[in-house]
């Protein structure tokens, strides 16, 4: 797990919300984690990639763009790992996550054998690796590091910016109804990380409220 107990600003639109998106039924999100794929032990300290699925911040893509990529990073000499970060949450949990996973990666370095930490993500998750790259000291973060280390807590004292950040097909503007990608192009969003919960066409109404916008940057 990312988090010691529940994690921070897990705010929900509806926990039970089911979502319909390309004929996928999308049920509640899984824990935040993060599996390592780590090398064999050797004398110099290497790279490790923090890997980051896309899936429209509605569902991870945990196997094209999470396993099989560890295992092209670990072919090719560096360690990995898959970030289960949350989805169909408000922002900033998900940039939470990101930070937090990069703030343990460099809590084990001396065990993993970890030199540098970079992340490389997918589509939503190329928006959430270019979003830590950029605002990885952002100040509410920043607080909750505060907070946690006068609870003991150890990762929140190490450094969650990226040496390095590479983004794969990214959304890169998720500010408003349109979704502009990396290269040009954009098509009106219907996603959750544009306009918060959606089912079948229908804008879902929390507490009277019309909803919230989980990404606004």
């Amino acid at each position: 797990p990312l988090w010691p107990g529940v994690p921070p600003l897990d705010r929900a639109p509806a926990d039970a919300l089911v979502s319909r998106i390309g004929g996928a039924v999308l049920g509640g999100p899984s824990p935040p984690a993060l599996t390592p794929w780590l090398l064999q032990p050797s004398s110099q300290p290497r790279p490790l990639v923090v890997v980051m699925p896309g899936g429209g911040y509605v569902r991870l893509s945990t196997v094209d763009e999470g396993e099989t990529v560890c295992e092209w990073l670990n072919s090719i000499g560096y360690h990995a790992a898959v970030l289960v970060y949350r989805v169909l949450r408000l922002h900033p949990a998900p940039l939470l996550d990101a930070r937090r996973a990069i703030q343990l990666v460099r809590q084990h370095a001396h065990e993993w054998g970890v030199s540098d930490v970079g992340v490389i993500g997918f589509s939503a998750g190329g928006h959430l690796a270019g979003h830590v790259a950029l605002s990885w000291d952002a100040a509410l973060a920043r607080r909750l590091d505060s907070q946690m280390r006068e609870e003991g807590d150890r990762p929140a004292s190490k450094l969650a910016r990226p040496d390095a950040a590479l983004l794969a097909y990214p959304v890169v503007s998720a500010h408003n109804t349109s979704v502009v990608r990396a290269g040009g192009g954009s098509w009106r969003c219907s996603s959750f990380a544009c306009i918060g919960p959606k089912a079948a066409g229908r804008r879902a109404k929390l507490s009277g409220r019309p909803s919230e916008r989980p990404l606004r940057h």
